[in-house]
């Protein structure tokens, strides 16, 4: 929380900052996992007749031209 976005008032609590309610949330925070998520996992799909295609039980949307 640095520069402006760190300055404006915490929505939550307007007593404080964003930074302030960041610094007072740090020490609760979990810490982030040793070994990474994950995120490179390709696999080819097809799409129907609309703009969604599914992957692992999701919907995302596709633009209308690749259908």
């Amino acid at each position: 929380c640095e520069g402006a976005a760190g300055a404006r008032r915490c929505p939550e609590d307007a007593s404080m900052t964003v930074a302030e309610a960041f610094a007072a949330e740090r020490e609760r925070l979990l810490a982030r996992p040793e070994t990474p998520f994950p995120t490179d996992e390709l696999r080819a799909v097809s799409a129907g007749k609309t703009p969604y295609v599914r992957f692992d039980l999701n919907d995302y949307s596709i633009p209308h031209t690749h259908v």
